[in-house]
């Protein structure tokens, strides 16, 4: 599998975070999603919205201390 195309599916994945108005936490997770299933395919695909919305549930996000 290849990653080309996984930065481009994680902005798709903001932008369709954008239009349905999620709040900051839920976007990330739905443009990790994104990415995370473009990394699974082969070609310009995505896999249907309900496995999108599984790997966004499995998306699990840390708050980073300031150094």
């Amino acid at each position: 599998l290849s990653t080309v195309g996984a930065g481009d599916a994680l902005v798709a994945g903001l932008t369709a975070a954008s239009r349905q108005e999620l709040n900051a936490a839920d976007s990330l997770r739905l443009a990790m999603a994104f990415a995370a299933a473009k990394l699974q395919r082969v070609g310009p695909h995505l896999p249907p919205e309900p496995q999108i919305r599984e790997l966004a549930a499995a998306v699990s996000l840390q708050t980073l201390a300031a150094a």
